[in-house]
């Protein structure tokens, strides 16, 4: 089990924005910008919100409501940047969070 090391740990770092909140759970935004592992759930549970079903970090769940919504890289064979976009409508809906509008969520 992973936890933040103050004294001791290595640097990471995470940008947070909440898009949308019901009142019980939230839609956050996350940027690592590092690279470590575990990241995102370590800093969402050391903020005091555990992603639901976490087996680790919080609650067990059925599935963990972890989503990536789109992945960037620059491709050094194809020499350009890569942009690959996932839906995300029926994800939001089974954790009871109405999907945003097109100009929040690109990858509807």
């Amino acid at each position: 089990r992973a936890y933040v090391d103050e004294r001791s740990g290595k640097e990471a770092v995470t940008a947070f924005r909440v898009l949308k909140s019901n009142g019980k759970r939230s839609l956050i935004e996350a940027l690592p910008h590092t690279g470590r592992t575990h990241q995102i759930r370590v800093h969402l549970q050391a903020s005091g919100f555990p992603i639901v079903g976490d087996p680790l970090y919080g609650k067990k769940g059925a599935t963990l409501a972890l989503r990536a919504v789109f992945l960037s890289y620059y491709d050094s064979f194809q020499k350009k940047r890569i942009h690959i976009e996932a839906p995300t409508r029926h994800f939001l809906k089974a954790y009871g969070i109405e999907p945003l509008s097109q100009e929040k969520t690109p990858a509807e």
